[in-house]
């Protein structure tokens, strides 16, 4: 299966769509998308990090936050980095 280029922007809004529809989670304000540039391989790879939890339980934001990651990572390919 291949994966989807998709902007930084639209990746940033899925993924705070996704982490809202988690359990307990619907209060994350914001979210961020960081690139990391993998030495050898030349590839780009990204980290989602919560930036406000807002009401949330902060840990519950970001575990929810690295079981989206995964999710999206497997479907997109972020193209402006």
């Amino acid at each position: 299966m291949s994966k989807t280029q998709i902007s930084r922007e639209e990746l940033q809004v899925k993924a705070l769509s996704a982490v809202r529809c988690e359990p307990g989670c619907d209060g994350v304000k914001s979210v961020n998308l960081t690139s990391v540039k993998v030495v050898n391989d030349d590839s780009i790879e990204w980290r989602l990090e919560i930036t406000d939890a807002g009401d949330a339980d902060p840990r519950l934001a970001y575990r929810a936050a690295d079981r989206i990651k995964e999710t999206l990572a497997a479907r997109y390919t972020l193209v402006d980095f």
